[in-house]
Parts: C-alpha cells; sequence; structure tokens
C-alpha cells in the first residue's frame, strides 16, 4: 500500500532512501498488509495535473501480522483512500494529501474490550 499512498518524495522509499522506516508513512494508518508488508487487491486511481485521488481494496490478515491472508474480501478488508491536490505558492511548489482509511477485520472491537475490562477480574474456581 505504501507503493501507491502517501509518496512523499524524500522519505518514501525505504529501498533506496535512507530514513527511519516509522518515517516511510504516516504513523497512525495502520495499512493492511502481511507480516512481510504485501497485500492482494484493487488499485485504482485518477491522477490530473493538479489533482488525484486514490483508492483500494485489498486484503488483510486473519490474525495481527501474519501471512495468512482473509480471502473473504468483500467482508474483512482494508480500503484507503487519498485526494491529493497540489499547489503553487510563489516559487515553490508543493502537494497537500487528505488520507483516510478504514480496516475491517476478525479483531475485536475496542468497545469490547473495555466493556469486559469493567467486568472486573475473572475469578477462578
Amino acid at each position: 500500500m505504501a507503493d501507491f499512498f502517501d509518496a512523499i518524495s524524500y522519505n518514501h522509499e525505504a529501498r533506496t532512501q535512507f530514513l527511519n522506516g516509522y518515517l516511510m508513512q504516516q504513523g497512525a494508518w495502520a495499512f493492511p498488509a502481511d507480516t512481510r508488508g504485501y497485500a492482494s487487491g484493487l488499485e485504482i486511481e485518477l491522477v490530473n495535473p493538479l489533482d488525484a485521488i486514490r483508492y483500494a481494496l485489498v486484503q488483510v490478515s486473519k490474525t495481527a501480522n501474519a501471512l495468512d491472508m482473509d480471502w473473504n474480501l468483500f467482508r474483512y478488508n482494508g480500503q484507503p483512500l487519498e485526494f491529493e491536490i497540489k499547489y503553487s505558492l510563489f516559487p515553490t511548489l508543493g502537494i497537500i494529501r487528505f488520507t483516510a482509511f478504514m480496516n475491517t477485520t476478525r479483531a475485536p472491537k475496542y468497545s469490547d474490550a473495555i466493556a469486559n475490562l469493567n467486568k472486573g477480574p475473572v475469578q477462578s474456581h
């Protein structure tokens, strides 16, 4: 996913540029991939001279950071969406990107974990 989304020119390519791996993507983006960083699915984009939009529907792993991917793509998936606007401010060229994502997995919800925590410690018999 990082090959298509969040393409920052000065610290995007971990294979050819030397920077911390965490800086290669947005820190809060939980991009869908297996333990090696690969994902299968569909990525489409429309690129114009002044703007672009990208969307993907890809597999997620059955368990966190695993190689076994979930083939039920229409129920469990990752869906990143990115909108890009290019601008010129005097001699400086720039790009503003808005990125959103939704990952639907078999993982439990945070609300479930909080509800179980609020029940108190488990009593052993």
